[in-house]
Protein backbone atom coordinates (compact mmCIF):
# COMPACT_ATOMS: atom_id res chain seq x y z
CA UNK A 1 0.00 0.00 0.00
CA UNK A 2 1.31 3.32 -1.06
CA UNK A 3 2.43 5.80 2.04
CA UNK A 4 0.18 9.36 1.83
CA UNK A 5 2.77 11.98 0.67
CA UNK A 6 3.71 14.21 3.48
CA UNK A 7 1.77 17.22 3.52
CA UNK A 8 3.53 20.58 3.07
CA UNK A 9 4.17 23.52 6.09
CA UNK A 10 1.99 25.99 5.41
CA UNK A 11 2.77 28.38 8.26
CA UNK A 12 6.00 28.54 10.16
CA UNK A 13 4.45 27.59 13.43
CA UNK A 14 4.49 24.40 11.84
CA UNK A 15 8.67 24.48 11.31
CA UNK A 16 8.97 25.11 15.18
CA UNK A 17 12.05 22.95 16.45
CA UNK A 18 9.87 20.94 19.53
CA UNK A 19 11.34 22.68 22.85
CA UNK A 20 10.17 20.33 26.06
CA UNK A 21 8.42 22.92 28.04
CA UNK A 22 8.95 23.26 31.75
CA UNK A 23 6.07 21.90 33.93
CA UNK A 24 4.97 25.25 34.81
CA UNK A 25 1.39 27.00 33.60
CA UNK A 26 0.94 27.32 30.48
CA UNK A 27 1.03 30.49 28.54
CA UNK A 28 0.42 30.95 24.93
CA UNK A 29 2.64 30.24 22.37
CA UNK A 30 4.84 33.07 20.32
CA UNK A 31 3.82 33.60 17.69
CA UNK A 32 6.31 34.51 14.73
CA UNK A 33 5.63 37.75 12.98
CA UNK A 34 6.73 37.43 9.24
CA UNK A 35 8.42 39.99 7.06
CA UNK A 36 6.01 38.63 4.34
CA UNK A 37 3.73 40.64 1.98
CA UNK A 38 1.54 38.50 -0.58
CA UNK A 39 1.74 38.76 -4.21
CA UNK A 40 -1.33 41.38 -5.07
CA UNK A 41 -2.57 38.60 -7.10
CA UNK A 42 -3.20 35.83 -4.14
CA UNK A 43 -6.11 33.74 -4.37
CA UNK A 44 -6.55 33.98 -0.31
CA UNK A 45 -5.08 36.79 1.79
CA UNK A 46 -2.24 35.96 3.38
CA UNK A 47 -1.77 35.40 7.45
CA UNK A 48 0.48 36.37 9.97
CA UNK A 49 3.05 33.20 9.97
CA UNK A 50 1.66 32.11 6.74
CA UNK A 51 4.57 30.76 4.58
CA UNK A 52 4.78 32.34 0.95
CA UNK A 53 3.45 29.92 -1.77
CA UNK A 54 6.26 29.90 -3.44
CA UNK A 55 8.56 29.00 -1.06
CA UNK A 56 6.86 26.09 0.11
CA UNK A 57 8.28 23.62 -2.30
CA UNK A 58 12.25 25.05 -2.03
CA UNK A 59 12.39 24.42 2.23
CA UNK A 60 15.20 21.89 3.11
CA UNK A 61 13.95 18.08 4.20
CA UNK A 62 13.19 18.40 7.98
CA UNK A 63 13.48 21.96 7.88
CA UNK A 64 13.49 23.71 11.46
CA UNK A 65 13.24 27.25 12.74
CA UNK A 66 13.88 27.97 16.51
CA UNK A 67 11.06 29.05 18.07
CA UNK A 68 9.55 32.56 18.53
CA UNK A 69 12.45 33.63 15.86
CA UNK A 70 10.63 36.17 13.16
CA UNK A 71 11.47 34.82 9.73
CA UNK A 72 11.66 36.38 6.14
CA UNK A 73 11.48 34.44 3.18
CA UNK A 74 13.21 36.64 0.18
CA UNK A 75 13.01 35.74 -4.03
CA UNK A 76 15.16 37.15 -6.63
CA UNK A 77 15.00 36.30 -10.05
CA UNK A 78 18.06 34.77 -10.88
CA UNK A 79 18.44 36.84 -14.04
CA UNK A 80 19.22 39.66 -11.59
CA UNK A 81 22.26 37.27 -10.03
CA UNK A 82 25.63 36.40 -11.10
CA UNK A 83 24.64 33.14 -11.73
CA UNK A 84 21.37 33.54 -14.21
CA UNK A 85 21.20 29.67 -15.52
CA UNK A 86 20.96 28.52 -11.43
CA UNK A 87 18.24 28.48 -8.85
CA UNK A 88 14.38 27.31 -9.15
CA UNK A 89 11.21 27.67 -10.85
CA UNK A 90 8.44 29.67 -9.06
CA UNK A 91 5.32 31.16 -10.01
CA UNK A 92 5.16 35.10 -10.15
CA UNK A 93 1.35 36.30 -9.72
CA UNK A 94 2.14 39.81 -10.43
CA UNK A 95 5.01 41.87 -11.26
CA UNK A 96 5.81 44.88 -12.55
CA UNK A 97 3.51 45.84 -16.03
CA UNK A 98 2.77 42.42 -16.20
CA UNK A 99 5.69 41.09 -17.48
CA UNK A 100 5.79 37.80 -15.52
CA UNK A 101 1.67 37.18 -14.19
CA UNK A 102 1.41 33.83 -14.10
CA UNK A 103 4.62 32.23 -15.65
CA UNK A 104 7.19 30.25 -13.72
CA UNK A 105 10.29 32.33 -13.67
CA UNK A 106 14.16 31.17 -12.23
CA UNK A 107 14.53 32.23 -8.99
CA UNK A 108 16.81 31.92 -6.28
CA UNK A 109 14.59 31.56 -3.00
CA UNK A 110 16.32 32.48 0.74
CA UNK A 111 15.32 31.43 4.26
CA UNK A 112 16.81 33.94 6.50
CA UNK A 113 16.31 34.51 10.55
CA UNK A 114 17.84 36.42 13.37
CA UNK A 115 21.29 35.78 14.22
CA UNK A 116 22.19 34.37 17.98
CA UNK A 117 24.56 36.35 19.93
CA UNK A 118 27.08 33.34 19.15
CA UNK A 119 26.62 33.26 15.72
CA UNK A 120 26.99 37.16 15.39
CA UNK A 121 30.53 36.18 17.26
CA UNK A 122 31.76 33.65 15.07
CA UNK A 123 30.83 36.07 12.23
CA UNK A 124 32.34 38.87 13.15
CA UNK A 125 36.00 36.80 13.44
CA UNK A 126 35.50 36.02 9.93
CA UNK A 127 35.55 39.26 8.57
CA UNK A 128 39.28 40.54 7.83
CA UNK A 129 38.55 44.35 8.58
CA UNK A 130 35.47 46.57 9.72
CA UNK A 131 34.84 47.25 6.09
CA UNK A 132 33.47 42.83 6.27
CA UNK A 133 31.47 43.03 9.02
CA UNK A 134 28.13 44.20 7.83
CA UNK A 135 28.48 41.13 5.13
CA UNK A 136 29.56 38.17 7.22
CA UNK A 137 26.58 38.90 9.72
CA UNK A 138 24.30 39.17 6.32
CA UNK A 139 25.50 35.90 4.87
CA UNK A 140 25.47 34.28 8.50
CA UNK A 141 22.00 35.32 9.24
CA UNK A 142 20.61 33.23 5.46
CA UNK A 143 19.72 29.85 6.36
CA UNK A 144 18.87 27.92 3.30
CA UNK A 145 19.03 28.55 -0.35
CA UNK A 146 17.15 27.02 -2.90
CA UNK A 147 15.75 24.08 -0.88
CA UNK A 148 19.22 23.47 0.91
CA UNK A 149 20.94 24.11 4.15
CA UNK A 150 23.31 26.53 4.07
CA UNK A 151 26.47 24.63 5.23
CA UNK A 152 29.04 26.54 7.30
CA UNK A 153 31.59 23.72 8.03
CA UNK A 154 32.37 21.99 4.58
CA UNK A 155 30.35 19.42 4.90
CA UNK A 156 28.26 20.53 1.43
CA UNK A 157 31.21 19.05 -0.60
CA UNK A 158 29.77 15.44 0.58
CA UNK A 159 26.25 15.72 0.35
CA UNK A 160 25.57 18.65 -2.67
CA UNK A 161 22.14 17.51 -2.90
CA UNK A 162 20.63 18.90 0.77
CA UNK A 163 23.70 21.94 1.59
CA UNK A 164 25.03 24.53 -0.29
CA UNK A 165 28.60 26.61 0.67
CA UNK A 166 28.05 29.77 2.27
CA UNK A 167 30.17 31.55 0.34
CA UNK A 168 29.34 30.29 -2.71
CA UNK A 169 25.94 30.72 -2.01
CA UNK A 170 26.34 34.72 -1.45
CA UNK A 171 28.77 34.61 -4.65
CA UNK A 172 26.01 33.60 -6.91
CA UNK A 173 23.75 36.27 -5.78
CA UNK A 174 26.31 38.72 -7.06
CA UNK A 175 26.40 42.73 -6.13
CA UNK A 176 22.93 43.97 -7.25
CA UNK A 177 21.17 41.51 -4.97
CA UNK A 178 23.83 41.76 -2.18
CA UNK A 179 22.37 45.27 -0.69
CA UNK A 180 18.49 44.02 -1.10
CA UNK A 181 19.78 40.82 1.51
CA UNK A 182 21.75 43.14 3.75
CA UNK A 183 18.53 45.68 4.16
CA UNK A 184 16.76 42.33 5.27
CA UNK A 185 19.72 41.50 7.93
CA UNK A 186 18.89 45.36 9.06
CA UNK A 187 15.67 45.13 8.98
CA UNK A 188 15.22 41.89 11.24
CA UNK A 189 17.91 43.13 13.80
CA UNK A 190 16.49 46.67 14.60
CA UNK A 191 13.53 47.75 16.46
CA UNK A 192 10.64 49.35 14.17
CA UNK A 193 9.78 52.61 13.80
CA UNK A 194 6.66 51.80 16.33
CA UNK A 195 9.30 50.33 18.98
CA UNK A 196 11.51 52.86 18.47
CA UNK A 197 8.96 55.73 18.98
CA UNK A 198 7.74 54.05 22.34
CA UNK A 199 11.36 53.50 23.93
CA UNK A 200 12.20 57.47 22.96
CA UNK A 201 9.14 58.81 24.82
CA UNK A 202 8.69 55.90 27.60
CA UNK A 203 11.81 53.77 28.16
CA UNK A 204 14.60 56.75 28.30
CA UNK A 205 15.01 59.29 31.02
CA UNK A 206 17.79 61.88 31.30
CA UNK A 207 18.57 63.47 34.64
CA UNK A 208 21.54 65.05 36.55
CA UNK A 209 22.33 65.42 40.22
CA UNK A 210 21.12 68.58 41.97
CA UNK A 211 24.27 70.18 43.48
CA UNK A 212 24.00 71.17 47.02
Amino acid sequence: MDEEPKKKPRNVRELYEEVPEPETPEEPEPVSPLELKADEGAEEPAEEGDIPSWAMDHLPEGFRIPKGKQVVFLRFQSAWTDEPSKGVLTTYRTSLKGAHIGKEVLSRVLVCWPLSLAEAKSARRRAKDNREVLEELTKQMVRAVDGKRVDWSGSWAKSPEELVDANQAWRELGVKVHPLVTNAYLKLHSLTDDELADFYLNCIVVTSAVAG
